[in-house]
């Protein structure tokens, strides 16, 4: 019976399970984001990820760094890591609490798939680990058929008129 949890690990425990795949020969391939009310731009980037090697790991950001930014969540971080875990594309998931910087220097993909802006520090910095460790970077399509924000006000503004 498939359960999502079983695709949940700590970033710790993946560390060793990546040494033995990459041993094995597969192409590890990384990706990141809140994956907070799921839609179809994270389903067609997520399966975009999953077609650029044989493992697909995702790290779900921890509420905690989320809360940082400006985008206040919808769903917590246990709910979304399982919700990830649930599709299809998905191999590994993790929470990460630090940095996609410090957890690429330990996972070390082959290919690290990015969205937003490639001239942001943060961008330029995931670069710079990844191609260190031989991986190479790609920057996930911007697709504005749907984003999380849109959605949470059409659900707002669709409670208000019932």
């Amino acid at each position: 019976m498939f359960d999502p949890r079983r695709k949940i690990f700590t970033l710790e425990q993946l560390v060793p399970i990546v040494e033995g795949l990459k041993r094995e020969g597969k192409q590890i391939v990384t990706t990141s984001g809140r994956f907070d009310i799921i839609h179809s731009s994270h389903t067609k980037n997520l399966a975009m990820a999953r077609r650029q090697g044989d493992v697909l790991i995702v790290a779900v950001t921890s509420d905690r760094l989320a809360s940082e930014g400006d985008h206040q969540l919808i769903t917590n971080e246990s709910d979304r890591a399982y919700v990830a875990a649930a599709m299809r594309a998905v191999d590994y998931v993790f929470v990460s609490d630090n940095s996609p910087v410090a957890w690429i220097a330990l996972l070390q993909p082959d290919v690290h798939v990015m969205g937003g802006s490639p001239f942001s520090s943060a961008f330029v910095e995931e670069r710079r680990v990844v191609e260190e460790n031989g991986g190479k970077v790609l920057v996930a399509p911007h697709l504005t058929e749907r984003t999380d924000v849109e959605l949470a006000q059409r659900i707002i503004v669709s409670a208000l008129v019932s």
